[in-house]
C-alpha cells in the first residue's frame, strides 16, 4: 500500500479576542467560548492499494482512491460536549476495475459516511460517550488502513481508578481507550448495539460473520501501568461477550529496562482464550456448535526512542 496525506489538528480561533468573557451577555459568551475551544482534525490523501498475488481471486486486483475527513469535537458546557466524525473515498478511475477495498463495494465508486455522532459527558475521573463513535480496544476497534475506520453506536465509557486527570486527553478527537491515558489504573466498559464497517456507510445490527440481527456485545477492560525497580510495566485484561457468538479474554504484559538516551529493552507476553457464549444461538448458521480457542505469544526486543510505557499507544490489533 502506498499513501500520500495531508493532515492537520489544532483549535479553531476565528476573528480577533473581544476581551473578558465577563462582560459579553451569556449568548456572546457561549460563542467566544464555542469557537476558539473546537477541536478540528482534517486529512486529505490518496492511496494505492494492490493484490500482488493471488490469495484472493485469480487476478491481481488494484485501488486506487482519494479521501480524508474531518473530525471535530466541541470544548465542554457543564461538562457536556459533542463529536462529531464524516470520512469519505472515492474512486480514481486510473484502473479500469476498480477493487472496492477503498471506496466500498460495488456498484458504487465513492462513499461518504457520519462515523461519530456522540454526547460527551466528563465529570472528574470519569468519562462518558453515547451515540456513534470510535472505540479502541485489542478486538474492537477502528480497524483502520482505509479511508474510513470501524465504527459503533452505543454507549462507553473510561475511570480512572488511579491517578489520570485527562481533560486534555478526552477534549480531542481520538477514539476512547485506555492506551496513552497517563492514569495508574483504569478501567474501560462499552456495551455496543450495531457497527459500520471500514467497507460499509451504512450502521447493521448484524456482524461481519452473519447478517442476521443480534444484539450485539459488551465489553469490560482494565489496564494498571507501575514501575519495579525503576522497570516500567504495563498489565491489561479484556473480556468480550459476543451475544450468541463468543466470549473471549484478552490479557497482555509489558516490561521496559530502561537503559540510557532513550533506549531500552522489552518483553511483553500475550494470552487469548475463546469459548462459546452462553447466550442465542447464532453458531448453527455457521455450520459451527462450539467455539474454543487458545493462543499464547511473547516478543522480546530492543527499543530506540524510547517511550513510557503509560504513555504508550495501543495497536489496532495487539498482536505480538
Amino acid at each position: 500500500m502506498l499513501a500520500l496525506a495531508l493532515a492537520g489538528s489544532a483549535p479553531l480561533a476565528l476573528g480577533a479576542d473581544p476581551g473578558n468573557d465577563n462582560t459579553l451577555s451569556p449568548p456572546a459568551q457561549f460563542i467566544h467560548k464555542l469557537l476558539p475551544e473546537t477541536k478540528i482534525d482534517a486529512m486529505v490523501g490518496l492511496i494505492n492499494f494492490s493484490y500482488l498475488n493471488h490469495g484472493h481471486s485469480q487476478e491481481d486486483t488494484h485501488a486506487n482512491a482519494i479521501g480524508g475527513h474531518v473530525y471535530i469535537h466541541s470544548p465542554e458546557l457543564y461538562g457536556l460536549s459533542v463529536g462529531v466524525a464524516a470520512n469519505f473515498a472515492t474512486w480514481t478511475g486510473f484502473y479500469l476495475h476498480n477493487d472496492p477495498e477503498l471506496t466500498g463495494p460495488y456498484p458504487s465508486h465513492g462513499m461518504a459516511a457520519l462515523r461519530n455522532a456522540y454526547l460527551q459527558y466528563t465529570y472528574g475521573p470519569v468519562v462518558l460517550r453515547g451515540g456513534r463513535l470510535f472505540i479502541q480496544t485489542p478486538y474492537v476497534n477502528m480497524d483502520y488502513y482505509t479511508f474510513s475506520p470501524r465504527a459503533f453506536t452505543g454507549v462507553a465509557t473510561v475511570i480512572d481508578i488511579i491517578g489520570g486527570g485527562k481533560a486534555d486527553q478526552w477534549s480531542g478527537t481520538g477514539p476512547l481507550q485506555l492506551a496513552g491515558s497517563p492514569a495508574t489504573l483504569s478501567v474501560f466498559a462499552g456495551r455496543m448495539y450495531s457497527y459500520e464497517s471500514r467497507y460499509s456507510p451504512e450502521f447493521t445490527t448484524g456482524n461481519r460473520y452473519s447478517s442476521t440481527h443480534n444484539n450485539g456485545f459488551y465489553v469490560l477492560g482494565a489496564r494498571y501501568a507501575g514501575a519495579v525497580v525503576g522497570n516500567p510495566f504495563a498489565l491489561q485484561a479484556w473480556y468480550y461477550n459476543f451475544y450468541g457468538f463468543s466470549t473471549l479474554f484478552y490479557g497482555q504484559a509489558d516490561l521496559r529496562h530502561p537503559l540510557s538516551s532513550g533506549q531500552s529493552l522489552f518483553a511483553g507476553f500475550q494470552v487469548v482464550s475463546q469459548g462459546t457464549s452462553g447466550t442465542g444461538g447464532y453458531l448453527p448458521e455457521l455450520n459451527a456448535t462450539s467455539v474454543r480457542a487458545e493462543v499464547y505469544g511473547a516478543k522480546l526486543g530492543y527499543a530506540f526512542n524510547d517511550m513510557p510505557l503509560n504513555h504508550s499507544q495501543q495497536s489496532s490489533s495487539n498482536s505480538l
